[in-house]
């Protein structure tokens, strides 16, 4: 058997997505999930924002619970489409390999929290960032507060991968440039009323630097045949800021260990460009490993 002539099953990887939908169905479908997402969501924030005033718990805990809420909505609309219109289950969806790639969604994760650790200290280090302990809430507050970000960050992370890249990355097919644009815009729209494009004094470079996070993301769910790396860079990404190193002003206002002034605009650009890239590396190199290895059993 030639070298070129690789056995698939030994790569692990599935037969083609089975879906074939067209375009414009893709596209009705896009937006009636986002309509969907955009008026339940509301409502169950809503509901959620009157709820919570009536329990006690601090201010801060309120305000995630009531911002994170309509994620849990756009994961079921989601997972509608998927029954009813795709007609395919979640792991087919998600990836093309026979089940869900834990290690590379793990490992794409740990890339992504040590290349932003290493550039948040450099940063502290020079002083450009204005980090300090934070030492607001209890303890209770604080414990609390890590068990729903743990949660709700998770559904955040899950369900905007699977719809700004899972989605268009299925819908475009083997269109590798429009997944990219469409990724890169559709992400930058999601978040123009995001505090940190409204009160930026750079929001170009504010909306440059979601569209670039929808590129990167994009290019790791394509150049790994999944959204498995994707979804574990998100995850990092969105878990390191709630935890660890928080900025004053985020919509993603919580408890966290430390906290900064102000955004580091440049920090989060070097951490996309530096962490993504070398996910994206290590994707290729293992894939290159992999098929070298399928090489030499087809030769023996």
């Amino acid at each position: 058997m030639s070298v070129k002539e690789h056995d698939v099953d030994s790569l692990e990887f599935s037969p083609a997505f089975p879906v074939r939908l067209s375009v414009p169905v893709w596209a009705a479908s896009f937006i009636i999930i986002e309509l969907i997402w955009t008026f339940a969501g509301g409502f169950v924030t809503f509901q959620t924002d009157r709820l919570v005033q009536l329990v006690k718990i601090s201010e801060i805990l309120k305000a995630y619970l009531t911002l994170h809420v309509n994620f849990i909505v756009l994961l079921i609309v989601l997972l509608m489409f998927l029954r009813l219109v795709a007609k395919t289950s979640l792991t087919a969806f998600i990836t093309e390999s026979k089940s869900i790639r834990w290690s590379l969604m793990f490992t794409s994760a740990l890339i992504w929290s040590g290349a932003i650790g290493i550039i948040t200290i450099i940063a502290t280090l020079l002083g450009k960032n204005g980090i300090q302990l934070y030492e607001a809430g209890t303890i209770t507050d604080r414990t609390v507060m890590l068990a729903v970000v743990v949660i709700f960050t998770s559904v955040q992370c899950i369900a905007e991968e699977l719809l700004f890249r899972t989605f268009i990355w299925r819908a475009a097919g083997k269109r590798h440039v429009a997944a990219l644009v469409l990724s890169a815009i559709v992400f930058t729209l999601a978040h123009l009323a995001n505090n940190e494009v409204v009160s930026s004094q750079q929001p170009l470079w504010t909306l440059a630097y979601y569209a670039l996070v929808g590129m990167i993301f994009m290019e790791m769910t394509i150049a790994s045949d999944g959204s498995e790396a994707a979804i574990g860079a998100h995850l990092a990404n969105n878990l390191f800021l709630a935890i660890v190193v928080n900025y004053r002003g985020s919509t993603l206002e919580t408890l966290p260990l430390f906290m900064q002034d102000r955004p580091g605009l440049l920090q989060n650009l070097l951490t996309i460009g530096i962490a993504g890239i070398m996910i994206i590396a290590w994707i290729r190199t293992r894939q290159c490993s992999q098929i070298n290895k399928s090489d030499i059993r087809l030769d023996q």
